[in-house]
């Protein structure tokens, strides 16, 4: 099994709840539905769709993406299906929190201590960032648009907007594989900056089905 999230953009007439349950509907042959959820992105989200869903799936990005292109609700799907290197669950029971996923692309030509260094110090973020409640870091499957996946669920807008955004580590340690003037810059240019509502956590929900 593999976790899949999904950028959606939707044709704006289109209601949440018919869309939730014609891609519930679809994604039920190939998906473990102990896991699913839509939310719609927030204002200020960047690079993304109408919606973020996620789920776990049980058969390859390519069959999964040749079903959803069939909705005629959906006008663009970014999926991405990826295995998680690490989980961290502060808060599992979390509720009514912020989620947010970062879709980020690791130049071909980088080095393994690049994307070495890029992942241990994306997973030392909650050490220094305590609004963190939950986050996973996780690597694409054949996927060719994107290398990795950075997720972390918040309690509220302002951890994610304020401390995460602003905090010295990020910025002196983090950034610095993002920063195109930096020598050890690793990052590709496109990011995907989706956050979200969430009712519980997702991210405890996949770590318990997986």
């Amino acid at each position: 099994m593999y976790c899949s999230t999904a950028q959606l953009c939707v044709k704006p007439d289109v209601p949440i709840g018919e869309f939730k349950d014609s891609i519930q509907h679809t994604l039920s042959q190939f998906s473990h539905n102990q896991v699913f959820n839509l939310s719609k992105n927030l204002e200020g989200s960047f690079g993304t769709g109408t919606y973020t869903c996620h789920f776990i799936s049980l058969h390859t990005e390519e069959e999964i993406y040749q079903a959803l292109i069939k909705l005629d609700t959906a006008i663009k799907i970014d999926l991405v299906t990826h295995q998680t290197l690490a989980v961290g669950l502060r808060s599992p029971k979390l509720k009514r929190g912020i989620g947010r996923t970062l879709l980020l692309k690791v130049k071909d030509n980088a080095t393994e201590a690049q994307k070495d260094g890029l992942e241990s110090d994306t997973l030392a973020m909650p050490d220094h960032l305590h609004g963190i409640c939950n986050w996973s870091l996780s690597r694409t499957v054949n996927n060719h648009k994107w290398s990795h996946v950075w997720q972390q669920e918040y309690e509220e807008i302002d951890d994610l907007n304020g401390e995460y955004m602003m905090h010295p580590y990020h910025w002196a340690w983090v950034d610095r594989w993002f920063d195109c003037e930096n020598p050890d810059h690793c990052v590709e240019g496109d990011l995907c900056h989706a956050f979200y509502p969430i009712e519980t956590s997702l991210l405890a929900a996949i770590d318990s089905a997986l």
